[in-house]
C-alpha cells in the first residue's frame, strides 16, 4: 500500500490451504492498518499444510506469500502443570503447551514440542541447597509462538550463594555470571565470573541484597522454529539485581523464526553481568541483534555497570565457531573474563585425559567445549568433553 494512492489500498486477504479454490477470507485487525487474521480450523490429516495467502488492492494487483505449517497431534496442557525429574508421564509424546505456566525440572525426552500463545515453560527457582534446570531432549522439531515463552528469569542463584570456586560479592554489587557485575565502590567489590563458554549450565548469581540470577535453559531439538521468547535474564530487588542465566540450545536443521533470545543482566544502584549463551546448528535465521547477554546499564558510572556476558555460535560446518562479547551500547569498565586451563606440564596422561595434579581447574566440568593444545602443536586440538579440579577428559 502507498500512503494517499487510493488505487493501492489493500481491498482483501485471502488464505489457499494445499491448493483448494474456496479460500479462507481474512479480516482486517482493528486498530492496525494493513494487518488482517483469520481463524482456520486444523484438518483431523496430520501433516504439513501447504497455505498460500493472496493480498488484492482496488486496482485488482494481487502478492502472494506462501507457509507451509505442520499439524500435529499430542498431549495438549492448558493450565498451570509440573513435570517433576520423576514424572515419565509424557515421555517421548508429542506436548502441546497451549496455556498456563509449565515448570519442568530435569532430563525429559519429548517426540515434538510446541509452545503455543499464552503458555509459559519455566523451572521452579534454585534455592541454598539445589540448582534447578530443565534439559529437554526433542526428536523433532520445537516451535514457541509469538506470545509463547520459555523464561527462566530470576530462577538462578539467590542470597550469597555463587558457583563453586567462584568468589561472592558485596552486598550492594551486582551479580556476576559471565560478566562481572558492577561494582558499588572500592570497598563493595561483585564476585567473580564462572560458567562454560561452550556448554552453558550455571544460572546467575543474585544481588547479595534480593535480586536474582537467571536461571539454566537446555534444549536439543531438530529444528527450532521460535517466535516467541527464551529469557534467562536477572531481576532486581532493593535495587541490586542478579546476573544473566544460562541458554544452549541445540539443533540438527535451523534455529529460526523472529523471536528473541535474552541472558541478559539489569540495572539497579548498580548492574549485573550478562549471563552465557550458546546455539549449535546447521542454519541460524534469528536477527543477531535479537541474541544478547548484555550487562545492566548505570548511566551515571561506568563502573557501577555490568559487563557483557559471552554468546557462542557453532554452525555444523564451522570448525571453531564463533564467540561473541558485546554489551550493545551499555559502557562498563568490569571484565568479561574468559576462563582457560592455562600452561602446565601434564603429571599423567592417557588416551582420553590430561592430568596436572597441581591444577585447580573450574569445576564441574567448565571446561567443556575448549579445545586442548598438547606439546604446543597448535595444528591438532582436542576437544574437552568433561574435567574436575586436576583433571581434563578429552574426546
Amino acid at each position: 500500500n502507498t500512503a494517499g494512492v487510493t488505487s493501492n489500498a489493500i481491498q482483501k486477504v485471502e488464505l489457499f490451504v494445499d491448493g483448494a479454490t474456496t479460500p479462507l477470507v481474512a479480516l482486517p485487525v482493528n486498530g492496525a492498518p494493513d494487518f488482517y487474521e483469520v481463524t482456520w480450523i486444523a484438518p483431523q490429516a496430520l501433516g504439513v499444510k501447504h497455505i498460500n495467502a493472496v493480498a488484492t488492492n482496488y486496482a485488482g494487483n494481487t502478492a502472494q506469500a506462501a507457509i507451509d505449517v505442520e499439524v500435529v497431534q499430542g498431549t495438549v496442557f492448558t493450565t498451570n502443570t509440573t513435570i517433576g525429574i520423576t514424572d515419565l508421564a509424557t515421555e517421548n509424546q508429542t506436548v502441546i503447551f497451549q496455556g498456563g505456566t509449565i515448570t519442568i525440572e530435569g532430563k525429559h525426552h519429548f517426540a515434538r514440542m510446541a509452545v503455543l500463545d499464552g503458555a509459559k515453560i519455566t523451572h521452579a527457582a534454585s534455592d541454598a541447597t539445589t540448582i534447578r534446570s530443565f534439559d529437554l531432549e526433542v526428536a523433532g522439531d520445537v516451535y514457541v509462538a509469538c506470545n509463547g515463552s520459555i523464561e527462566v528469569s530470576g530462577r538462578g542463584f539467590t542470597g550469597t550463594r555463587t558457583w563453586p570456586g567462584a568468589t561472592g560479592g558485596a552486598p550492594n554489587a551486582g551479580g556476576s555470571h559471565g560478566g562481572r557485575g558492577g561494582r558499588f565502590d572500592a570497598n563493595n567489590e561483585s564476585g567473580s565470573t564462572y560458567g562454560s563458554l561452550f556448554d552453558p549450565s550455571s544460572p546467575g548469581t543474585a544481588g547479595a541484597n534480593g535480586g536474582v540470577g537467571g536461571g539454566i535453559v537446555r534444549i536439543t531439538a531438530d529444528d527450532f522454529v521460535l517466535d516467541g521468547n527464551v529469557l534467562s535474564n536477572g531481576t532486581v530487588t532493593n535495587n541490586t539485581p542478579g546476573a544473566g542465566g544460562s541458554v544452549m540450545l541445540r539443533a540438527v536443521g535451523a534455529i529460526r523464526g523472529s523471536g528473541e533470545i535474552h541472558a541478559d543482566g539489569v540495572s539497579g544502584t548498580t548492574g549485573s553481568g550478562g549471563g552465557r549463551i550458546a546455539l549449535y546448528f546447521n542454519a541460524l535465521a534469528i536477527h543477531r541483534s535479537f541474541i544478547t547477554a548484555k550487562g545492566g546499564l548505570v548511566s551515571t558510572d561506568t563502573s557501577r555497570t555490568g559487563a557483557a556476558g559471552t554468546i557462542f555460535l557453532k554452525q555444523t560446518a564451522q570448525p571453531n565457531g564463533e564467540l561473541i562479547v558485546h554489551n550493545g551500547t551499555n559502557v562498563t569498565t568490569r571484565p568479561t573474563t574468559l576462563i582457560g586451563v592455562g600452561f602446565a606440564e601434564a603429571s599423567a596422561v592417557t588416551s582420553n585425559s590430561v592430568t596436572d595434579a597441581a591444577a585447580t581447574f573450574s569445576t564441574p566440568n567448565q571446561h567443556t567445549g575448549t579445545r586442548l593444545v598438547v606439546n604446543g602443536d597448535r595444528n591438532v586440538t582436542w576437544p574437552i568433553v568433561s574435567n574436575d579440579a586436576t583433571k581434563l577428559t578429552l574426546d
